[in-house]
């Protein structure tokens, strides 16, 4: 879990509401930015593959912030 911790930080920081939807925003915000500069003409194909893979982090990071706040997990 320890390990877990230091991989996905925002998500054990969901303790009350605003802690949640903090998390949670941050989550989204990241891949919807790398998204966006995916539309740069010559390297927009590097800032997709970014996204890519910011968006499978980001879902993990998401579903851990809200197993962490219903305390499915400690």
């Amino acid at each position: 879990m320890d390990l877990i911790k230091k991989i996905f930080p925002f998500s054990f920081k969901a303790t009350d509401v605003v802690g949640l939807i903090i998390s949670i925003v941050i989550y989204v915000v990241a891949p919807t930015v790398l998204g966006i500069l995916g539309n740069i003409p010559l390297i927009g194909f590097v800032f997709d593959i970014l996204a890519w893979a910011a968006g499978i982090y980001c879902t993990i990071g998401i579903v851990l912030s809200i197993l962490y706040f219903v305390k499915v997990i400690k």
